[in-house]
Parts: C-alpha cells; structure tokens; sequence
C-alpha cells in the first residue's frame, strides 16, 4: 500500500487522486507494479523501455516468425520502442532475426534456446501471478472482475 507523507501547505498542489490511496487509477498502478515485479524476478534483462519484455519475449514464444510489424499491430507499442526491445533481447541471446525465404525485405525473429527457457519461466510465474491475484475469487467474482477491466481497458482506448 502507499503511504504517502504530505505536509498541509503541499497538499494543496498534489492532485487529490493522488492522496486518495484507493482510487481506481492508483490501486490498478499498484496492482500493475506488483505483478510485473513478481513476473519478472530474476529476468530484468528483459525489461525494455515502454514494454514489458516479458510479454514480448511471451508474444514472439507463441508466434515464432512474426516480423516486427505483426509485434507492432499487436502491442499497439511504437516501432521505436519494438525496436529497442528486438536488439536487446538480440544483444542479449534471446532471439534470432532471419530474413524471410518467400520475401527477402522481410526479417522473421524466432527465440534462441535461451530465448524459449525465459519464455517457459515467464508463462509459468505469469499463471502463478494471475493465480494469486485471483486467490480467493468466487467463479462469479472472476468474472466480474474481468468483465469490469476488459471494459476499462476498452474505455481508454477509445
């Protein structure tokens, strides 16, 4: 939980959702913060700048052979931001870019053995993750709960 000190002269000036500890924003921030931590213990080399590695280096295990552009359209991430993330985890050994048979202006990335090991690690602590956030949820109360962020999520994206 946060805890955060304001003096009376300062509170003025911070917005009240911040001073209010259970906002939606603030508990979803917090939420987000918490999982993301325990997904990626023991893999921060997988962190990448305006991406979460982890999904990526997720999204490529279950589509080996896409190209840049398929992870582009599929995050709704900025290429800038892809690109940085695909020459770290290139860098790093986590993937191979080959150019495409069929289209020889096409790279396809696939995971190295490296790669496929952090992926299985990453999928199980995502399940583990999800499995404790959820803990304690009636069948009828997971179903809210996803139905309410599906919704949110669709709100911000309008």
């Amino acid at each position: 939980m946060i805890n955060i000190r304001i003096t009376a002269e300062k509170a003025k000036t911070v917005p009240s959702i911040i001073k209010e500890n259970n906002s939606p924003l603030c508990l979803i921030n917090e939420i987000s913060e918490s999982a993301s931590k325990r997904c990626l213990i023991g893999q921060k080399e997988l962190s990448a700048p305006g991406m979460s590695g982890g999904r990526g280096l997720l999204l490529i295990s279950e589509n080996e052979g896409l190209c840049q552009r398929d992870i582009v359209r599929s995050t709704g991430k900025k290429k800038s931001n892809v690109s940085l993330m695909l020459s770290k985890f290139e860098r790093d050994g986590y993937i191979v870019r080959r150019t495409d048979e069929t289209d020889r202006r096409e790279t396809r990335i696939f995971l190295t053995e490296k790669g496929k090991c952090s992926a299985r690690v990453l999928h199980e602590k995502y399940r583990e993750t999800e499995k404790k956030l959820t803990e304690g949820f009636t069948s009828n109360e997971y179903e809210t709960f996803v139905k309410l962020l599906s919704k949110a999520r669709e709100n911000l994206q309008k």
